[in-house]
């Protein structure tokens, strides 16, 4: 039974911290798209920067 109970916190413990690793990403993926859909515009127009030469 205290066995039990051992195995059964240690995959609690595991669960959790699988919990906020996968929260950590998600805020992490999350943030890693918002700057990369904003790094190709300007704070003062509402087209995208240049970015490639003009041909």
């Amino acid at each position: 039974m205290v066995e039990t109970r051992e195995q059964q916190g240690r995959y609690m413990t595991s669960v959790e911290d699988f919990q906020a690793s996968r929260r950590v990403l998600s805020v992490q993926a999350r943030m890693l798209v918002d700057s990369l859909s904003w790094s190709g515009w300007t704070a003062s127009s509402s087209k995208p920067a240049a970015t490639w030469p003009a041909a």
